[in-house]
């Protein structure tokens, strides 16, 4: 019995209660399936299940350890959150980002080196945003202050039992990141 064929096609259909059970029956062994595997076209499983609208399966694979910025080098170096916005699916969106960490690569790097706003600061990446004030989306979403984060994640989680649309959601958090401008 092949795990890891298994948890691939568990995967690809979109089979959360399996890539569970696979992940279970693995319990405390040395860690034997790969959660950031990739097919012959490089693209990881967060990916594979993000475009197909697994949101399910996305929740279990970044609880699982998978790299939600995995990039599908097949795909022009979409990751997981390209093809979820571009399916409007606030599920595996909201999934990802809570698998991310703020790293404040989307603005410049050079500009977040400690020598530029030194390490007394808990969020660098503020004074760039005061005066950059970029756009808010579901990719920078991860670069805003925890505060931010949180707010647009429980609208995001009240609008979805409202049955608001997504690209509203979008738009509301988006306006929101800066309110006096």
């Amino acid at each position: 019995m092949d795990l890891q064929a298994d948890l691939e096609a568990a995967v690809e259909a979109g089979d959360e209660g399996a890539l569970r059970a696979l992940l279970a029956a693995e319990g405390g062994a040395p860690r034997s399936l790969n959660v950031d595997a990739r097919d012959v076209f490089q693209a990881p499983l967060i990916c594979r299940a993000a475009r197909s609208g697994h949101s399910g399966v996305v929740r279990v694979l970044v609880e699982a350890g998978a790299d939600a910025t995995a990039m599908n080098y097949g795909d022009l170096r979409k990751t997981a959150i390209h093809y979820a916005v571009l399916r409007s699916d606030l599920l595996t969106i909201e999934a990802l980002l809570d698998g991310m960490e703020a790293s404040g690569k989307e603005f410049n790097d050079e500009l977040l080196k400690e020598g530029v706003f030194g390490p007394e600061r808990a969020f660098p990446a503020l004074g760039l945003m005061a005066i950059t004030r970029p756009r808010w989306t579901p990719g920078t979403h991860a670069n805003f202050p925890p505060a931010m984060r949180e707010a647009a994640k429980m609208f995001a989680q009240v609008a979805r039992r409202v049955g608001m649309a997504d690209d509203l959601v979008c738009l509301i958090v988006g306006l929101s990141a800066y309110p006096l401008s």
